[in-house]
């Protein structure tokens, strides 16, 4: 596995912040949602690429989800994916890095169709077959959150939210 430097700049990403796991490892800078990453790819065959990001919508919608689950109101065909009937899984508020996030994002990936999941309070975190393929789930997973907090309001946030 290939994995980002800690404090990168997702945006920017050359040649020198793309480290090795496990001959780096976390203890020489490399991401600390290494546990993470690993946890997705070794419950995800369709997993070729990981992306975790904190995307200001995806936060919110994390705090807009009920149970566990957030269902987007609005959906644009090219993001359907993540409507999938069910929704979107949101992993508890955990530590940033813990095992016990990796854990339950493992768990919570296993049972939903969808390329992504929601971290309460910490973004999003995505797969794909390819690097390309995960930063389109990203982008796909931020824009239907936009939509989806533009179309319902203000309420969405204030409507009776589950810790």
């Amino acid at each position: 596995m290939i994995i980002s430097a800690s404090g990168t700049c997702m945006g920017c990403l050359g040649s020198n912040d793309l480290l090795p796991y496990p001959s780096k490892g976390r203890k020489n800078g490399a991401s600390s949602e290494t546990p993470l990453h690993l946890a997705l790819y070794g419950v995800r065959s369709d997993a070729g690429a990981v992306l975790h990001y904190h995307g200001c919508w995806t936060v919110l919608a994390g705090e807009a989800g009920r149970s566990g689950k957030w269902v987007p109101s609005m959906i644009l065909p090219e993001f359907a994916e993540f409507a999938a009937g069910e929704g979107i899984c949101i992993v508890r508020r955990l530590p940033p890095g813990s095992d016990e996030l990796a854990d339950e994002a493992a768990a919570a990936a296993k049972c939903n169709p969808a390329h992504g999941l929601i971290l309460r309070g910490h973004g999003g975190v995505v797969w794909g077959e390819t690097p390309e393929e995960a930063l389109f789930a990203a982008e796909a997973l931020e824009e239907t959150a936009r939509l989806d907090y533009l179309y319902r309001g203000r309420e969405w946030l204030f409507s009776g939210k589950e810790e």
